[in-house]
């Protein structure tokens, strides 16, 4: 079991909607400040005893930060002082095309170095697709939500126990993401699914951070200042 950490940015009047918010760090070519916030905030949270030291975390990082140059020395910076101290997913989002393979599983070679895994996020929709499965280096892929709400059409099923082969043969294991009711978790043991996430096993948590930390923090990446980090489980489908 792990858990998926997510950032919530909230402003004084209204939460702000992450998708959007996301999408204007990538628009302004800072993604990669907002990645390396997430990670140096995970580290720190777990050094202070916020987040629980026996688990392992997953964050999300952009395939815009991994081939930033800026964001690459930094990573190498990080991997030195996480390794050993905390355990980590790094899970590549689908938000951004992919276009230097060679860079992304030179991240991936390094990551794993330090005792960290990959996960493929989201795969199914966006960019996510059978080239990240052919050409990542993986431990883990995620099966959009879209996927699993769609399970039961022939054409869906089809496509995922072709996805399921090609897993196998990789031995990359296999998370399906928004489960929220128990015929989704059967249909996901049935494909074959190791591991699921979503409402059925619980909502997020929220994790409540040190304002003054957290702002420091976040000043460096110019941008908002979020107020909370909520983490999702992640649950091993039993057989």
């Amino acid at each position: 079991k792990h858990h998926e950490v997510l950032i919530r940015s909230i402003d004084e009047r209204k939460p702000i909607n992450v998708q959007e918010f996301v999408e204007d760090f990538e628009e302004r070519g800072d993604i990669h400040l907002l990645d390396q916030w997430s990670l140096r905030s995970i580290l720190t949270s777990h050094q202070s005893g916020i987040l629980r030291p026996e688990s392992s975390f997953a964050v999300n990082v952009s395939a815009y930060s991994i081939e930033n140059p800026s964001f690459q020395r930094w990573f190498t910076s990080f991997c030195n002082q996480a390794s050993g101290q905390v355990g980590l997913i790094l899970e590549i989002t689908e938000t951004s095309p992919i276009t230097d393979f060679h860079l992304i599983n030179k991240f991936c070679e390094i990551s794993k170095a330090s005792g960290f895994e990959i996960a493929i996020d989201d795969f199914g929709s966006g960019y996510a697709n059978e080239d990240y499965l052919l050409n990542i280096k993986a431990d883990y892929l995620k099966l959009d939500g879209s996927l699993i709400r769609e399970m039961k059409s022939s054409q869906t099923w089809k496509q995922l126990q072709e996805t399921m082969s090609s897993c196998r043969k990789k031995g990359i294991k296999v998370i399906a993401e928004q489960i929220e009711i128990p015929s989704q978790m059967k249909q996901a043991k049935l494909l074959g699914c190791g591991y699921g996430q979503g409402y059925l096993f619980g909502k997020p948590a929220k994790e409540q951070c040190d304002r003054k930390q957290v702002t420091q923090n976040y000043v460096d990446a110019r941008a908002n200042e979020p107020k909370e980090i909520e983490a999702g489980e992640v649950h091993t489908l039993s057989r």
